[in-house]
C-alpha cells in the first residue's frame, strides 16, 4: 500500500529530516530515483518566529521593546538579545514574562483539571509518544525516586543553600493501539 501511495501521490513527506532521508535512501530508494521531486521534508509548517509571537505574547513584547520587531521576520535577529544579557531590567522582564505564562498555564490546569499548580515551580513537561525504551520511562523513574527521597526524609535540605526546588512534573503521552506495552 505504501508503494501505491508513493506512485499516486503528488508529494511524499517525511515530516523530519531523518525520516525523509530514510525514505529516500532506503524505504523508497527506487521511487526516489524515479520521482526525485516528489519527496519533501516539511515539518509542522509553523516558523519558530510565528510560534513565539503567537504562543508567547509576554516574551514577544519584551523582545520587541529591546531588539525591535525585525525578529518576527528574521529569526537570526534574536542574536541581538546578547547585547542585553547583563541588563537587570531586561532579565527581570524575561523572568516576569515567564511567570505570566506559567500563571496562565496554572490557571488553565486549575480550571480544566481541578489541579493546583505552583507557577513558581520548575515545570518539567514531557509530551511524546510513549515507548518503554525511551526517555519517558527514565523521567517517570526519576519522579518516583525524588518522591521516595522526600518521603523518606521530608526535613532534609534539598538543593543549594537548603532551598528545595519545587518541581511540577507533567506527562502528555500518546500510545499506538497496536503497541501493547504502552497500555
Amino acid at each position: 500500500m505504501a508503494w501505491l501511495a508513493v506512485v499516486i501521490s503528488h508529494k511524499v513527506n517525511g515530516v523530519s529530516e531523518l525520516h525523509s532521508r530514510l525514505m529516500v535512501e532506503s524505504l523508497f530508494a527506487e521511487f526516489a530515483r524515479i520521482f526525485p521531486m516528489r519527496f519533501t521534508n516539511v515539518t509542522n509548517g509553523v516558523t519558530p518566529r510565528r510560534w513565539l509571537a503567537l504562543a508567547n505574547p509576554p516574551l514577544s513584547k519584551v523582545l520587541d521593546e529591546n531588539i525591535g520587531r525585525t525578529w518576527r521576520t528574521d529569526l537570526s535577529q534574536l542574536k541581538e538579545l546578547e547585547q542585553h544579557i547583563d541588563y537587570p531590567t531586561v532579565n527581570q522582564a524575561v523572568r516576569q514574562a515567564k511567570l505570566e505564562n506559567k500563571q496562565r498555564l496554572a490557571n488553565y490546569i486549575g480550571q480544566q483539571l481541578n489541579v493546583v499548580v505552583n507557577p513558581k515551580a520548575l515545570f518539567d513537561v514531557q509530551i511524546k509518544r510513549i515507548h518503554e525504551y525511551k526517555r519517558q520511562l527514565m523521567n517517570v523513574l526519576h519522579v518516583i525516586a525524588r518522591y521516595n527521597r522526600i518521603k523518606a526524609d521530608p526535613d532534609a535540605e534539598w538543593g543549594a543553600a537548603g532551598q528545595y526546588l519545587r518541581r511540577e512534573s507533567r506527562f502528555g503521552l500518546l500510545h499506538g493501539q497496536a503497541y501493547y506495552s504502552s497500555h
